[in-house]
């Protein structure tokens, strides 16, 4: 059984190691010593990840807590130690070297991961405690260096330059296959740690019966931006498929007999949060299933904002009270597999035959087939009017291709907007003096794998709304500096705005004239902001049109 310790030694090496190739072969070489089983725990502890998007809700404050009760800490030995500290895990580290008391009683990282899961369920009168309970059960077993990266496991933090990627190219090497196979393993598993299990397990022998299966989740297939209905028809020949882009939520809905479930873009479980739509499908599609579509939020006929289907996301144990106040519609665009048939690899005509034969009474996504630039924007107007967000527009002759973003698929939006991260907000003044309210706005340049500021805008929020803004930021300050407080780079917002200029105030090269948030994107990760190379796009856009 492999110990969590060797999994504490190999972090210690990858977080000190700057080359990516060596990297991944140390990870390689890790994975190729476990066992299938706990080489799916160590994918997922690299990543301080668990599947299906879930997360142990354990605060720093818990943490000394329990630490406290361990080590007689006072309140100056932790801000001395954590001045000397880069992060959780070399404050936690530091505390076990001060008062050396406790030794590793060599827990396997299966014994580990089944606490931290522990952890992760725990809810509702006594949860505190309980979640107290096994945290010091597992400190108390173990050294320093274990316990330096349980902390940062649990805060999510690990910081030792590892990301999925890196563990598919580890993988690679580590199974001795191509890494294109793993990553076409990955897109079609569409959980870090099934693809890993699977090639430690079957080798080879696991791309013989890669398929889509029910209740196995797919990374979805991503549209790239276009900036006119014009350029969809400069991208694609021919007839061209347009449909709604409605304001909602993508799903991935698995049906087999009577069993439903539904996975977010993120292949997070939604099942819980949207009966109805568990019900609609039960009832109406036809045979087993995996169809992709949008939940919307909408009352008498006319939709809601975005943000509704958040609150319904995120109040899962007031389901009941939330249906009413927040009714959902499911509009569907695409069928993946059918009674037992794959069709990513059908046409997208193919492939939406099938959702009209299963479909059953449930809608789907408002659509055209247009063979002009005239035609589509006429019809690109109409869904402007029924308040969609724009148009989808799709190959009519394009296979599905799981987790990439190519040109098949193509999205106009009827405003631009960017979604960017915020990377810091001022303290207001007057009727907003206690409110974080002007935020600074960054996107991505990839290559150098940093946020590059793009402006600023304190327009679009709710008082409401300003208030959380405000106490979520606190709570990932980094520094304060003056009026101005720097966040960890958490937050995603989508702003709209009138133009992109050229401006030597901010390194990028670019500012936003009239930024306002129109939403915030709890459903996007910071790494999947836009970047500066969209930001290009939309400003050689805007000159073309001049």
């Amino acid at each position: 059984m492999a110990k969590f310790r060797e999994f504490a030694e190999i972090c210690e090496i990858l977080g000190k190691e700057n080359s990516k190739k060596e990297k991944a072969r140390l990870i390689g070489e890790f994975l190729r010593g476990l066992s299938p089983a706990e080489g799916k725990i160590a994918s997922y502890l690299f990543l301080a990840h668990f599947p299906a998007g879930r997360r142990i809700f354990l605060s720093w404050s818990t943490l000394i807590d329990v630490l406290g009760e361990m080590f007689p800490l006072t309140p100056w030995q932790l801000q001395e130690i954590g001045a000397e500290s880069v992060d959780v895990g070399e404050i936690v580290e530091g505390i076990y070297q001060r008062w050396n008391r406790y030794k590793s009683s060599g827990f396997s990282i299966e014994q580990v991961y089944e606490k931290l899961e522990e952890l992760s369920v725990q809810g509702g009168k006594g949860a505190s405690k309980k979640r107290k309970t096994i945290l010091k059960g597992l400190l108390v077993g173990m050294d320093g260096l274990e316990a330096k990266y349980l902390a940062k496991t649990i805060v999510g933090e690990m910081r030792i330059g590892v990301q999925e990627g890196m563990v598919l190219e580890g993988l690679a090497y580590a199974v001795g296959l191509p890494l294109e196979d793993i990553r076409k393993g990955f897109l079609l598993f569409g959980d870090i740690g099934e693809t890993v299990e699977t090639f430690l397990g079957k080798g080879r022998e696991a791309l013989l019966n890669l398929s889509l299966k029910p209740f196995r989740p797919i990374q979805p297939m991503l549209a790239q931006m276009a900036y006119s209905i014009k350029e969809v028809f400069e991208e694609m020949e021919g007839e061209v498929a347009l449909e709604f882009k409605y304001d909602g939520a993508r799903v991935q809905i698995h049906k087999q007999g009577e069993e439903v479930r539904i996975f977010s873009r993120h292949l997070n479980d939604l099942t819980d949060a949207f009966p109805e739509i568990v019900e609609k499908v039960r009832k109406n599609i036809k045979g087993d299933a995996i169809i992709e579509g949008e939940v919307v939020a909408m009352k008498e006929g006319k939709f809601l904002p975005f943000q509704d289907i958040l609150r319904r996301v995120t109040r899962r144990k007031e389901v009941g009270k939330m249906r009413g106040k927040v009714p959902l519609e499911l509009f569907l665009f695409d069928c993946l597999y059918s009674a037992g048939e794959s069709l990513i690899d059908k046409s997208y005509e193919e492939r939406w035959r099938k959702l009209e034969e299963i479909a059953g009474g449930i809608p789907l996504a408002e659509r055209r087939i247009v063979s002009s630039v005239e035609e589509g924007e006429r019809f690109f107007k109409l869904a402007l009017q029924a308040k969609a967000e724009g148009v989808m527009a799709k190959a009519l002759k394009g296979v599905y291709t799981p987790g990439s973003r190519g040109k098949l698929w193509l999205k106009v939006k009827k405003s631009s907007t960017l979604d960017l991260v915020i990377i810091a907000g001022e303290w207001g003044y007057g009727r907003r003096h206690n409110w974080i309210s002007d935020y600074h706005l960054a996107c991505w340049d990839r290559e150098r794998k940093e946020l590059l500021m793009i402006g600023k805008t304190f327009k679009g929020l709710t008082d409401e709304e300003f208030q959380e803004m405000t106490e979520r930021l606190l709570s990932l300050k980094i520094r304060e500096e003056g009026k101005v407080v720097y966040v960890k780079p958490e937050v995603v917002v989508e702003v709209a705005f009138n133009d992109i200029q050229k401006s030597p105030r901010y390194r990028c090269g670019y500012a936003l004239r009239l930024a306002r948030i129109i939403r915030i994107r709890d459903d996007k990760k910071p790494e999947e902001a836009d970047d500066i190379q969209t930001v290009e796009q939309i400003f050689n856009s805007q000159q073309a049109n001049l």
